[in-house]
């Protein structure tokens, strides 16, 4: 069975998002509200919200924001832009947006920043006009606007890429305790991303974002410790790291552990726990996973045997351009050959195949030729 040793950095672009109306009902700041009443009042427009009465909290949205409360205009703003519960008026939304940021209301300030990024309704996506807005939310201390926009600093979004002015402003969204930029500082140490490389102080953060409550970076440290960067090499950690990532549904994680039970490796060697968290794997489209599920199913390794469905598997993983799926093609005929099996199982193999392929709605994109390539090894 083969391991998957990828930092998930290689595995992922790191973009978090955030909604914007509904989103910001649920955590509504204060601001200079006249103030407790005006706060009442939103309070008031969010339990409209939630019990489904969307017409009451316009109506009482819009005579909060007409005594000029920065947070009810942000909120009606938005709600223009989106025709949430009103009729959609772009220009109407980004004056009332522009006249709560003036204010120096961050949360303006970071929702016209992810309208100019994401291109909400029918505003065009502007990455220049983005970053000056995330820069201004950023310099009034907002959490999200610094996050992302070290982002797009890193990412080369609308500026010059600059891994230095992204770790720097990594590192204030941590001072705010961002389990999610302290991952995203253990990655960029991990792979040499603007930094000298240095697995030591990546493990540091890494532990520091699971710590506050970035899971996902469980992953990564699992990946040190399984091969000794950082830290000597401890299986038992990673494995222990590999399961907390794997069970919040991290594929990597997810075929690594069930590498792990295959082999007995820092945990008993348990095939059943093999297969069930390869199949996880297999599931989320990791073409290694699937070549490794085929094997177990081909083997009868903590699953009943089926040289059917574990060639409908491997099959999937070559379309994928799994390199060992791709070669064990040539294996599959020297079995056809053995007389182990026949050209009805792999008929039936490649219809299961593309009945999974459908099922788990698998993104595929083979090469050109590469199924003609495959059917050549059994004409």
């Amino acid at each position: 069975m083969t391991v998957c040793f990828i930092l998930s950095l290689c595995a992922r672009k790191t973009n978090i998002m955030k909604p914007l109306l509904l989103v910001a009902l649920l955590f509504l700041i204060p601001f200079n509200s006249t103030a407790e009443n005006s706060q009442v009042e939103l309070d008031r427009v969010k339990a409209f919200y939630d019990s489904g009465d969307i017409h009451q909290a316009i109506q009482l949205l819009e005579r909060v924001a007409a005594t000029g409360d920065a947070a009810a205009q942000s909120l009606l703003g938005t709600a223009y832009i989106e025709g949430d519960g009103l009729e959609k008026n772009i220009n109407e939304g980004l004056r009332l947006l522009e006249l709560s940021a003036a204010q120096g209301y961050s949360e303006a300030h970071f929702n016209l920043a992810q309208m100019y990024r994401m291109g909400v309704s029918d505003i065009p996506v502007d990455y220049k006009k983005a970053i000056q807005w995330y820069e201004s939310a950023a310099k009034l201390k907002n959490p999200q606007a610094t996050f992302n926009l070290a982002i797009m600093y890193q990412q080369g979004q609308g500026t010059e890429q600059n891994y230095t002015r992204a770790l720097e402003l990594y590192k204030q969204t941590a001072d705010f305790g961002s389990g999610h930029a302290m991952h995203n500082i253990g990655l960029m140490y991990a792979s040499g991303t603007g930094v000298t490389q240095d697995y030591t102080e990546a493990i540091y953060w890494f532990k520091k974002a699971v710590e506050a409550g970035a899971p996902k970076a469980a992953f990564d440290l699992g990946y040190m410790y399984m091969n000794g960067h950082g830290a000597e090499k401890d299986m038992q950690k990673a494995f222990t790291y590999y399961k907390q990532a794997a069970e919040i549904g991290v594929p990597l994680a997810q075929i690594n552990l069930g590498y792990m039970y295959h082999d007995g490796l820092g945990t008993k060697q348990d095939f059943k726990e093999a297969f069930k968290w390869t199949r996880l794997a297999a599931e989320a489209n990791i073409g290694q996973a699937q070549y490794n599920l085929g094997k177990m199913l081909i083997n009868g390794e903590g699953t009943l045997k089926s040289d059917t469905l574990g060639y409908a598997w491997i099959h999937i993983a070559a379309l994928n351009q799994n390199t060992s799926a791709i070669e064990y093609i040539e294996i599959v005929k020297k079995m056809i050959d053995d007389g182990k099996l026949t050209d009805e199982m792999i008929t039936e193999g490649e219809n299961i195949a593309y009945g999974l392929i459908q099922e788990h709605k698998f993104l595929i994109k083979e090469p050109p030729g590469l199924l003609d390539k495959i059917k050549s090894y059994f004409n």
